[in-house]
């Protein structure tokens, strides 16, 4: 599928808890921090997802990674940098 990338992913900062979007219904959202996973998800209906992302401590500067895959026919990948 091409319609599994992740889509209005807005800027991730370093006290957020959530990191939300829309993808493919169905998909699978997992969010990364320094290659190590810190939340997952499903996009619900209409493609919705909200990754609880609160555990992380993270870090100004630092990659966030945001991947999105679908029932392994495909994947995409996000990355942003924390702000402070």
């Amino acid at each position: 599928r091409d319609d599994v990338e992740s889509r209005g992913l807005g800027d991730v900062y370093k006290r957020q808890n959530t990191v939300s979007g829309t993808t493919v219904e169905g998909a699978t959202v997992t969010v990364y921090n320094n290659f190590l996973p810190i939340g997952s998800a499903k996009a619900t209906t209409g493609g919705a997802y909200s990754v609880d992302i609160s555990a992380a401590s993270l870090t100004a500067n630092t990659e966030v990674t945001v991947i999105t895959s679908y029932r392994g026919s495909g994947s995409s990948k996000v990355v942003k940098l924390v702000s402070a």
